[in-house]
């Protein structure tokens, strides 16, 4: 399955955006921009992979 989320830098830190929209990843109504480098990796990494497993649950 091909991530959905992935991160850029931007000029007050990094985002997480959906890479279907271009927007920023939104947790509770919150964009997930600003954040330090590792922080914006790790939230990327868990989002595609809950994603994944929404997928997969959705699928059987």
């Amino acid at each position: 399955m091909t991530a959905r989320y992935d991160i850029r830098a931007e000029t007050n830190g990094w985002t997480v955006y959906d890479i279907r929209t271009g927007f920023a990843a939104l947790i509770n109504d919150v964009a997930q921009n600003g954040l330090p480098l590792e922080d914006a990796d790790d939230l990327a990494d868990l989002l595609n992979h809950l994603q994944s497993e929404q997928a997969y649950v959705s699928g059987h």
